[in-house]
C-alpha cells in the first residue's frame, strides 16, 4: 500500500434498541438518562467525525434492530447520516446480527452519502474526493447462519490504501488476506486492535457500556 494518509471514522455495535442495566429502584431521572444513553453515545460518533473532518465514516453493524426500537431508531440514524452529509462525508455500512439491509423500513429512504453493503457477496466500491479515488472498501453485510469468510474479501494488490468492512470473528491468521490493508470489524462490544501479517485489525467496541462488564 502506497499514496496519500486517509482519514476515517470506524464505529460499530451502538445497539440502540438496548438501554442500559436498569432497575426499578432507581431515581426517575436516572432511569432516563439510561434508556437515552446509546442514542447520545451514538450522537458523539457523529460528533466526532465532524470534528475532524473525516473523508468517510465505516460502520460494521449491529446499529439498531428496528423491530425493536421502533420508527424512532431508523429517524435518528437518517438525522445523524444528513448531519454527516451536510459536511460531505461518506458513509460506507455492513449489517451484522440484528441491522441487516432487509429490516430497514422500506417507506423510509437513507441519505445519499449512505452506501450499504448486501449480503451476497462482497462488492468493492471506490472512495473519491474531488473526483479521485483515495480509498478502496470491500464489504459484505452478515449473512445468517454463515461465518466470517475473510477470503472472500481478496482483492488485487493497489497503491489504494484498502479497507475490508465485516462482521464476526476470525483469527488473525485467518485475516491475512492479499490486498486487505485495514480490517473494520464488528460483532464485539470491547474494543481490540490487532493485526495480521499484512493488515491491522480492529474492533471498535460499543460507545456506550450496557453494565459494569463493558466500559
Amino acid at each position: 500500500m502506497s499514496g496519500e494518509p486517509v482519514c476515517f471514522l470506524h464505529a460499530a455495535d451502538f445497539h440502540l434498541e438496548q438501554p442500559g442495566a436498569l432497575s426499578l429502584e432507581m431515581p426517575d431521572a436516572f432511569r432516563d438518562q439510561l434508556l437515552e444513553a446509546p442514542y447520545r453515545a451514538a450522537e458523539r460518533v457523529v460528533d466526532l467525525a465532524l470534528a475532524h473532518r473525516v473523508q468517510f465514516v465505516v460502520l460494521s453493524g449491529d446499529l439498531l434492530d428496528p423491530t425493536w426500537t421502533g420508527p424512532r431508531g431508523p429517524l435518528f440514524l437518517v438525522e445523524q447520516f444528513r448531519r454527516l452529509a451536510e459536511a460531505g462525508i461518506s458513509v460506507y455500512w455492513v449489517g451484522g446480527r440484528s441491522d441487516l439491509p432487509e429490516l430497514w423500513p422500506s417507506l423510509l429512504k437513507l441519505p445519499e452519502n449512505v452506501h450499504r453493503f448486501c449480503r451476497s457477496k462482497p462488492q468493492t466500491r471506490l472512495h473519491e474526493q474531488n473526483g479521485i479515488p483515495v480509498a478502496r472498501l470491500v464489504g459484505a453485510s452478515r449473512h445468517k447462519g454463515r461465518k466470517l469468510r475473510p477470503r472472500d474479501f481478496r482483492q488485487q494488490p493497489s497503491d489504494l490504501p484498502t479497507i475490508a468492512i465485516a462482521y464476526g470473528r476470525a483469527n488473525p491468521e485467518q485475516l491475512h488476506v492479499e490486498g486487505v490493508d485495514y480490517w473494520a470489524l464488528g460483532g464485539r462490544h470491547q474494543r481490540t486492535t490487532g493485526r495480521s501479517p499484512s493488515a491491522m485489525i480492529h474492533y471498535p467496541g460499543t460507545p456506550q457500556g450496557r453494565g459494569p462488564d463493558e466500559p
